[in-house]
């Protein structure tokens, strides 16, 4: 059974990349994760908040999120989008820039 996470590890060795450069292309984003964590959600041991879902199908130039995630039970993994708290999330990225 494919995952969300798995469908994005798929996304990401397509594109071309390592884990180890996922991360650095997140830095652009003023996003600190490690390579543990990453993996933790590739492999389904680890949840991921929205924004870095959507990042990371940017990075890996994924055009259309809900084809590519539309497999049977894959989409069950992604978290409930909370409008609210994206909203919050980004005036505070805003207030404080990296």
């Amino acid at each position: 059974m494919k995952t969300s996470g798995s469908i994005s590890k798929e996304l990401r060795e397509k594109s071309g990349f390592t884990v180890e450069e996922v991360i650095e292309k997140l830095k652009d984003y003023h996003i600190a994760i490690t390579p543990e964590q990453l993996c933790g959600y590739e492999n389904g041991t680890d949840s991921i908040d929205a924004d870095l879902f959507l990042i990371l199908n940017q990075i890996y130039g994924c055009p259309d999120i809900l084809e590519a995630f539309s497999d049977s039970n894959a989409v069950q993994n992604i978290p409930p989008l909370d409008l609210k708290h994206l909203q919050e999330l980004s005036a505070e990225k805003m207030r404080n820039p990296m």
